[in-house]
């Protein structure tokens, strides 16, 4: 049986934007480094879903950036480029057929990007 680790706990509705409160979910959803120059890498375990849709909204809910992410194969980890975005907060969901995750992002152009 498919774990469902995307399913809310508590959905809020305001101006079109869905926040999800799900603590167990957001341990499943890492996305760093964040706040970032632009580049940030999403990491995804304990799902048994690997086909999903990324969308970047405004804080106004205006849709900035969308694509098609799989993580099949053992790969959890995918890379967005979003430098090209303006400073300032958004939010990024991952919606799947079951599953859903949701956080908050900053982009801000003065981060340094270290390489390790």
């Amino acid at each position: 049986m498919a774990k469902n680790c995307g399913n809310p706990a508590k959905l809020h509705i305001t101006y079109g934007i869905t926040i999800i409160n799900n603590t167990t979910a957001m341990k499943d959803f890492i996305i760093s480094p964040n706040p970032s120059n632009g580049k940030f890498s999403l990491s995804l375990s304990n799902c048994m879903e690997y086909d999903f849709i990324a969308y970047i909204f405004t804080l106004t809910g205006s849709l900035v950036y969308e694509s098609s992410i799989n993580f099949a194969n053992g790969r959890n980890s995918r890379q967005i480029d979003l430098h090209n975005l303006p400073d300032g907060m958004y939010f990024i969901f991952l919606r799947g057929k079951a599953d859903f995750f949701t956080q908050k992002i900053v982009v801000s152009h003065q981060v340094v990007e270290h390489s390790y």
